[in-house]
């Protein structure tokens, strides 16, 4: 994945195989199909994964804004999250002219684990 160019990355907030939305999803049609209030419990799959979608969404700008405030004291290039292979989890890069950076951090919780930092550069 070198180099990255930030306009290849949009805003991803979902991996290509999520479960919690495949679940729901399923689940929500298989219930609908075979119940009288169908249209309610799909409206409510619907929400339910609206829902997760929002969390998903809060969690990384929350992330995104961390991670900018850390190294407000460098000039930043580059700052790119993205859904981790590892369930419930964001990976993470971050480069500035002087350093780049690469970690981790949950998405249900506050955190940064940083994996990888060294000079830009070398």
């Amino acid at each position: 994945m070198f180099p990255i160019l930030k306009k290849d990355f949009n805003f991803h907030i979902i991996p290509s195989l999520d479960l919690i939305i495949i679940t729901t999803l399923l689940t929500t049609l298989i219930i609908g199909l075979f119940h009288n209030k169908s249209k309610a419990i799909i409206l409510l799959g619907a929400l339910t994964i609206s829902l997760y979608l929002c969390l998903l969404t809060a969690s990384k700008i929350q992330l995104e804004h961390t991670l900018i405030e850390e190294y407000n004291n460098y000039e930043i290039e580059l700052v790119f999250t993205y859904p981790s292979d590892d369930f419930g989890e964001w990976d993470f890069q971050l480069r500035t002219n002087e350093v780049w950076v690469r970690g981790d951090s949950p998405i249900y919780k506050s955190g940064i684990h940083i994996k990888s930092k060294r000079e830009a550069g070398s």
